[in-house]
């Protein structure tokens, strides 16, 4: 497996879904959450600190991958969160940016983001470090919201469902 050190565009959808969903979510224990970096210094919860922290944990992956090699090409970027204005998808639409107007993300993005975040920080013992799991954590949530809106889910009765069809003879 490659590794690399993923782009601004992305870590914005990352760091909008670990600013979104990562406080609120109850599955993982709520230390997790609480906004520090990999070596536990406190950091508020804004975008561009999740940002750099997950800048910084791509970063380590890349190191454990190639062991030193390529140095140049595993630093993290310096980061600063940007928000865009998009409509909110349907059954979300929280702000990001408390104080200001209106800035939304896509729910797919958010959760492209991650998913390719997520890809490339699977390196040495990072998909063990909390963050990592917190992150996997939100990008189920982001799967579960996206599924939830498909039509072939709303279109499922509620309650009990129809019987599975008899398979025809062989």
């Amino acid at each position: 497996m490659s590794c690399y050190i993923v782009s601004t565009n992305i870590m914005h959808r990352a760091a909008a879904a670990m600013m979104l969903l990562a406080p609120e979510h109850m599955n993982v224990p709520v230390d997790i959450f609480n906004p520090c970096d990999l070596d536990g210094r406190p950091l508020p919860n804004d975008g561009t600190s999740w940002g750099n922290r997950l800048f910084d944990m791509n970063a380590r992956a890349f190191a454990a991958r190639y062991e030193g090699r390529h140095a140049a090409d595993g630093e993290a970027p310096e980061y600063t969160f940007k928000p865009w204005p998009l409509e909110a998808p349907k059954g979300y639409p929280r702000d990001l940016d408390a104080g200001r107007a209106e800035f939304k993300f896509p729910i797919a993005e958010l959760y492209h983001g991650l998913r390719n975040l997520l890809y490339q920080c699977a390196e040495g013992d990072i998909d063990k470090s909390p963050l990592y799991l917190a992150a996997t954590e939100v990008f189920n949530k982001l799967a579960h919201l996206i599924a939830r809106e498909t039509h072939a889910v709303k279109a499922l009765p509620w309650g009990d469902m129809p019987p599975i069809p008899k398979l025809p003879p062989r």
